[in-house]
């Protein structure tokens, strides 16, 4: 490990603090100018965010005022420190797709039409990346006690949305969760709250064909 001297990193909008005691990899060296027209670089919380490659992806929370709920999906690019928005404009209402999954976790669809809509507003989703090159985006709440339970895959290649349909072992719906990535095309759900209250256990998910397994009970 490499122990650089003084390192700006980014905060928030084009806000950065000097750090003198920072260890990173040797590429590292400086941080670009904040594109801060992107609404990644606004002021938020209760958002979910993944590293995915070499970009960092946020999505959903609260923007500004506790009740503006947010849907936007923004890349910061950790190469460069620019923002720039991803999530596609939208085409109405996702429909869910049923997906397959190949040997080596990659996804294939069962329809050639696919639906480019993102999840809808909300604050506390799970999102996690895979292996497979893709984030994976579940739950949150859209308001007080209005959980959601669905799953959407978003593919930076093509900039496009999957709403995924469920199967197995299906968990309520939740908020404040965390999703972690496994296995090629999988990932663990842990904990969050649902309308009856706190969740426990550890939950599998199979983000090929969305089918989820209880693999440690509360």
């Amino acid at each position: 490990m490499l122990t650089l001297p003084t390192v700006h990193h980014v905060l928030e909008g084009n806000a950065t603090v000097p750090s003198t005691d920072v260890t990173a990899p040797a590429q590292v060296t400086a941080v670009a100018a904040v594109n801060t027209s992107s609404t990644g670089g606004q002021r938020r919380w209760s958002h979910a965010a993944a590293i995915l490659e070499s970009s960092l992806y946020v999505y959903g929370g609260f923007g500004g005022a506790k009740t503006a709920r947010m849907a936007d999906l923004s890349e910061l690019n950790l190469n460069t420190m620019q923002w720039s928005d991803r999530l596609p404009a939208s085409t109405g209402p996702a429909a869910a797709v049923n997906m397959g999954c190949a040997a080596d976790g990659a996804i294939a669809s069962s329809s050639s039409d696919l639906p480019t809509a993102g999840p809808s507003s909300r604050v506390s989703p799970a999102m996690c990346s895979l292996s497979i090159g893709q984030l994976l985006v579940h739950g949150g709440r859209e308001g007080p006690m209005r959980p959601k339970s669905d799953c959407h895959l978003y593919n930076p290649s093509t900039k496009s949305w999957r709403e995924l349909a469920q199967s197995g072992d299906v968990p309520s719906a939740r908020w404040r969760h965390t999703l972690t990535q496994w296995l090629p095309g999988c990932a663990v759900m842990i904990g969050g709250r649902d309308a009856a209250g706190v969740c426990g256990g550890a939950t599998l998910l199979a983000a090929g064909n969305c089918c989820f397994e209880v693999c440690v009970g509360a």
